[in-house]
């Protein structure tokens, strides 16, 4: 092993111990332990429900849970195919409103309004575009 200092020592039996093997970076002479990866956690669509919604608002939280209580998806697809009818309206309620573009416009109008006093950068030259 290099020659190190006692704390270096220290952190290499304790990454020595704790995860079984250490990589030694050769240019630096720097020890660093092998840490295996965390696996990843991956939350069903079920699982995300309430979390998501209690973000929006405690309220849409609890709803989340009460419809997690009720079933989740197989109740609402139980639901769903007993009022077909009722659960389109329910879906075309959920879109989002779509705002068609009546006419174009080719104008746009930026205003810059600096606290700052002008500097020697500052120059007098105005640029304006139609």
């Amino acid at each position: 092993m290099a020659r190190l200092s006692p704390a270096q020592k220290a952190a290499y039996e304790q990454a020595k111990a704790e995860h079984g093997k250490v990589v030694k970076l050769k240019k630096e002479k720097v020890l660093l332990p092998v840490v295996p990866p965390e696996p990843e956690v991956i939350l069903t669509n079920e699982e995300r429900i309430v979390p998501v919604l209690s973000d929006q608002h405690p309220i849409a939280g609890l709803i989340g849970e009460v419809f997690m209580d009720l079933g989740g998806k197989d109740f609402m697809r139980s639901w769903a195919e007993e009022n077909p009818s009722r659960f389109m309206q329910m879906v075309v309620k959920q879109q989002p409103a779509f705002n068609p573009i009546t006419e174009k416009s080719s104008t746009i109008t930026i205003k810059i309004e600096n606290s700052l006093g002008r500097t020697a950068l500052d120059d007098d030259n105005v640029v304006s575009y139609q």
